[in-house]
């Protein structure tokens, strides 16, 4: 974010108690809707803590043309002046920044423009990591979209979505710019047919990278941006996602700020991540264990998905355990039976919903939808729901006795059996 930018929007709108309560409620609203279960499943129920996704920008940080880009210079110092002062010439993109639409259009929104309620959003992080491993210009396609709609439900509106490349692990190093001997860049970005699929069938706000650009290193004509930035989108760039990064409430604009003592700082892009308290912490590679990578081979082989949920990556603590659990889980979900797999999804949902598991509720709503239920037979479902906790509350408070004509044990006579 350059600095024009950030004095033209003081100068023009300076970030009031009220813009900011006004941001918060919009935040507070998300995560009031996701614990009633009226958010889509993607919106997990709440947040716990704050994450920083930005690098630590310094004279040396890699940039996309390979020339240095961040300079500072110390004007007053603590032991002669009795405090410390920087004056610092930034290149706007450099380190994590936001590409604002006018970057790539003639008239587009500056980042001064971008409403600030714009930058609250959900976050939804698609991981390309294995693929990004094998072939350093792989890209996030459609493909990759559609499989984290299926796993999580359908992305959110006014989301970002985050390519997790594992690219800001070679921060540091000449494989982050990654350029051949002809100076050509190699590393992930969006492919430009994702982007337009986010465009035309959702309402996403913004796309985030963990690399330098947008676009695959070697693009030859930075489709991606010109297919995002002038439909009034943002992107972060050069985030520090980490794997544990999976849905939640991100944002926040600012310039560098300079340190006396330590190296300046850009901090442009941060979130609010969903935090469960853990009694058990995941395996760090649970497919080192041959016992846990057979279960999660079956698992990717009965669903026809790379994704492992987090359910599973969790269960791997233990082998014995894991497998046990899938094993019932396949037998009673996943194999024929004469209830069909969506009615499974909704009686799992609604057993869910009962004994107040904000996981299983998600995950199934997600699973219930790619197997077809459509949005009136979700909110049918949360009626019958809604009016069984009432009835139930209703019959234990009066202590209703049981009908003799409902006894299944035979006892009853036909006659006064219900028709």
């Amino acid at each position: 974010m350059c600095d024009a930018c950030v004095l033209e929007s003081v100068k023009q709108r300076m970030l009031s108690r009220r813009g900011l309560l006004r941001a918060a409620a919009v935040a507070t609203a998300g995560l009031a809707a996701a614990n009633m279960g009226i958010a889509p499943a993607a919106l997990a129920a709440g947040h716990g803590s704050v994450t920083d996704l930005t690098h630590e920008l310094h004279e040396d940080f890699p940039t996309f043309f390979g020339q240095q880009q961040f300079f500072r210079e110390q004007k007053f110092k603590y032991s002669e002046h009795k405090f410390n002062l920087f004056e610092l010439r930034v290149n706007e993109h450099t380190g994590t920044h936001v590409d604002a639409p006018l970057h790539f259009s003639a008239d587009g929104l500056s980042v001064a423009e971008l409403p600030v309620e714009k930058l609250v959003v959900p976050l939804c992080v698609v991981d390309i990591r294995e693929k990004a491993a094998a072939d350093p210009d792989a890209q996030l396609t459609p493909d990759d979209i559609k499989a984290w709609v299926a796993a999580n439900g359908e992305i959110p509106e006014n989301a970002c979505v985050a390519m997790l490349s594992g690219w800001a692990d070679h921060l540091g190093t000449d494989k982050f710019r990654n350029a051949d001997a002809a100076g050509k860049l190699h590393f992930p970005g969006f492919h430009a047919e994702a982007a337009k699929l986010l465009i035309e069938e959702t309402k996403a706000a913004g796309i985030a990278v963990d690399t330098l650009s947008l676009d695959h290193g070697a693009s030859p004509d930075f489709a991606t941006h010109h297919a995002w930035l002038p439909e009034g989108r943002w992107p972060p760039i050069s985030t520090s996602c980490r794997r544990r990064v999976r849905r939640s409430f991100s944002a926040r604009r600012s310039t560098a700020a300079a340190r006396a003592d330590r190296r300046a700082s850009s901090r442009s892009f941060e979130r609010l991540e969903r935090e469960n308290m853990s009694t058990v912490a995941p395996p760090p590679d649970p497919e080192a264990d041959p016992r846990v990578k057979a279960v999660f081979d079956d698992i990717r082989a009965t669903r026809k998905s790379d994704f492992i949920n987090n359910m599973w990556l969790w269960l791997a603590f233990d082998p014995d355990l894991l497998e046990r659990t899938w094993a019932e889980v396949k037998t009673v979900m996943a194999m024929p039976s004469p209830l069909d797999p969506l009615m499974k999804e909704m009686l799992y949902i609604a057993v869910s919903v009962t004994n107040g598991c904000g996981y299983c509720i998600h995950s199934h709503t997600a699973a219930a939808k790619v197997k077809g239920m459509t949005d009136a037979e979700h909110a049918d479902l949360m009626r019958v729901i809604s009016l069984a906790a009432k009835t139930n509350q209703l019959a234990m408070a009066l202590q209703v006795p049981v009908d003799t004509v409902f006894d299944a044990s035979g006892e009853t006579k036909a006659s006064e059996r219900p028709a």
